[in-house]
């Protein structure tokens, strides 16, 4: 939902955000992705290397997440970014990196409850 509304903040107030801002949201949003198939691909409880993968990723997010808060903090400072479009983009960070943890979590209740999210989708269907 909150990403809807920068979304459509971003549309309203003619913020865009640069080439490289662009790709780092893309690579934050590609983890996310994986992980989420992964999620669906897979019955997290049946092996741990499945769960250790997620686990993975979540670090290897929280690292790039602050490596991409550092960059957004050199381009405010040499004005390649303004604060309105630096605001957001850090909003967008935030919930990125909480998205990634949702996902773990899922992952560790699903690998501890040796629960399938792919057959729980199943039959509810």
């Amino acid at each position: 939902e909150n990403l809807s509304e920068y979304a459509r903040m971003l549309n309203l107030k003619e913020i865009h955000f640069d080439e490289t801002s662009k790709a780092e949201l893309d690579a934050l949003y590609k983890n996310i992705e994986y992980v989420q198939e992964l999620l669906l691909s897979e019955n997290i409880f049946e092996k741990d290397e499945f769960l250790t993968m997620v686990e993975e990723k979540e670090e290897e997010m929280d690292k790039i997440t602050a490596e991409y808060r550092r960059n957004e903090i050199k381009r405010l400072q040499t004005k390649a970014s303004d604060a309105n479009t630096g605001v957001v983009y850090s909003e967008m960070l935030t919930d990125l990196e909480r998205i990634s943890d949702y996902l773990l979590n899922v992952a560790q209740d699903c690998h501890e409850y040796e629960l399938s999210f792919k057959k729980v989708l199943q039959e509810q269907a």
